[in-house]
């Protein structure tokens, strides 16, 4: 009889943990089976393989006019075409400044992943969203040594020989957002 009661209180403690697990997993997106090779969305930024030139302004201060400087953008697609490779080099100041990132689909989440490391900082970003009416809109938290934003980057306007980048600030976890720079990209 002890054992059969320390058994069905075994029994309920596990059918509990089990619904908590469960509830917890409700809150995870769902993920999908994934095919294997290239997804098919990654056709939809193809077009942004190539050397492109770069004229980008940037404004961190309101008060000031912004800042233009000129950069060149490499994007190659990479992995078979499951991704692409970004590369940026420009002159920041006095600081050669060089960027490299990737842009993937991930199938399972149903989310482009944006990812951003350069040498201003050291630091990696990583940023997920959609593709809507034929923009590129990502967004994720940047934490900094001084502080902690969000950012949100829009790739639009995408033709054979130009694409437009919006990076975007918000302070207030994304309740309100700045433009903090403008790209402009013409194909070399």
């Amino acid at each position: 009889m002890k054992r059969l009661t320390v058994m069905a209180l075994l029994m309920t403690a596990i059918c509990v943990l089990a619904a908590l697990l469960s509830a917890q997993d409700g809150a995870k997106p769902k993920l999908t089976r994934a095919s294997m090779g290239p997804p098919q969305e990654m056709q939809q930024i193809a077009g942004l393989a190539g050397t492109w030139d770069v004229v980008r302004k940037t404004r961190w201060d309101t008060t000031q006019p912004p800042l233009e400087n000129k950069a060149v953008c490499v994007n190659t697609l990479i992995l078979n075409g499951c991704a692409l490779e970004r590369s940026v080099t420009s002159q920041m100041g006095q600081m050669a400044y060089e960027g490299k990132g990737t842009i993937s689909y991930h199938q399972g989440l149903k989310k482009w992943q944006y990812t951003w490391l350069d040498n201003s900082a050291g630091l990696l970003s990583h940023y997920q969203g959609l593709m809507t009416d034929g923009k590129l809109v990502v967004s994720g938290e940047d934490i900094t040594p001084l502080v902690t934003v969000w950012t949100r980057i829009t790739i639009s306007n995408i033709t054979d020989q130009r694409f437009d980048e919006m990076v975007e600030s918000s302070k207030d976890g994304g309740k309100t957002w700045r433009v903090v720079a403008t790209s402009v990209y013409t194909k070399k």
